[in-house]
């Protein structure tokens, strides 16, 4: 079981990751298997975890890539707060209002929200 631990770790370094995923696993049924009869089985588990006999619902595929395209927009076109180079709110300098709080020092908004990379690469990949 070491070497097949060592082998899948070198699997995923080869392809550029730092650990295991399962897609390395394939290389199982060759190495899993005491007897060429066994390969069959451990390929059959192995497409059994990937769910390579499960019927797929195009409809339902549909929605859900319709529902995650939706959340995109919307994150796209949300407002939020407005952040300076430095990272921290920025305040307005003079927001009137009927109470005549208007000398209060107020944060700003923005017409867009800012996400950052690692936030849009989980939504978009």
């Amino acid at each position: 079981w070491h070497k097949i631990v060592r082998l899948l770790k070198t699997s995923a370094i080869t392809n550029a990751r730092t650990a295991v995923e399962i897609w390395d696993l394939w290389l199982l049924r060759y190495c899993a298997a005491g007897k060429p009869e066994e390969e069959a089985l451990v390929a059959e588990w192995y497409e059994r975890r990937l769910g390579v006999f499960e019927a797929l619902d195009p409809e339902r595929f549909a929605r859900v890539v319709q529902a995650f395209e939706a959340q995109l927009e919307l994150e796209r076109n949300a407002s939020g707060l407005d952040y300076g180079e430095d990272g921290r709110l920025r305040l307005g300098e003079s927001v009137g209002d009927a109470k005549g709080a208007s000398f209060a020092t107020r944060m700003t908004s923005i017409g867009v929200k800012r996400y950052g990379p690692t936030h849009i690469a989980a939504r978009c990949a």
